[in-house]
């Protein structure tokens, strides 16, 4: 968004994830690769968000050590947003991170009662995650911000859940690739 008004845009907002960091190369074993994204926060809820994100830096945030002159600097920014409204000063200058990775292949797809229901049975490696938070708080501040890890996960707020929007891609449909309902193209194949 840089220094624009969004009230002021020609055309609405593009999506969310335009760019990424691809890691799946930097290792041997494929499980261990990821790929970051960034996210974006809804301008509904921008208000709310900026209020959340300014607790949860205090509550559980990583800052890194500052001079006094970039100190003050984040105040100001703080400030200008309390004043000026959401999309002026610090969360003008946030920025929300996604990261893509394997998961510990624990997802169950069941039909019960004429439903399908979806569950993780341990979800997620604790020791992948913590990597992770790690790679990104060094992200965070190298750019001299603080990193907020999801309050979902380890913040204290609940015990260890995670949060997915692509929660069937681990759950394994079928004893083997040769008998998968897709192929390595991600096509659904006819099974007889």
């Amino acid at each position: 968004m840089g220094s624009r008004d969004p009230k002021k845009f020609p055309a609405p907002v593009g999506p969310c994830i335009a760019g990424i960091i691809d890691m799946r190369g930097e290792s041997t074993n494929v499980i261990d690769g990821y790929v970051i994204q960034e996210g974006v926060c809804p301008a509904a809820l921008a208000p709310v968000y900026w209020l959340q994100v300014k607790t949860l830096a205090r509550l559980i945030g990583k800052a890194p050590s500052l001079p006094f002159s970039q100190s003050l600097r984040k105040l100001y920014r703080g400030f200008i947003t309390f004043l000026r409204g959401a999309y002026h000063g610090s969360l003008a200058n946030s920025q929300v991170f996604l990261i893509m990775g394997y998961d510990d292949q624990q997802g169950y797809l069941d039909l019960v009662d004429d439903r399908l229901k979806v569950s993780f049975r341990n979800a997620g490696r604790i020791d992948k995650v913590h990597e992770l938070n790690k790679v990104l708080e060094r992200f965070s501040h190298v750019i001299n911000g603080t990193f907020v890890p999801s309050p979902l996960w380890g913040g204290g707020i609940t015990n260890k859940t995670m949060l997915t929007v692509h929660p069937v891609g681990g759950c394994v449909m079928a004893r083997n690739a040769r008998r998968g309902v897709i192929n390595h193209k991600g096509q659904v194949r006819y099974i007889d």
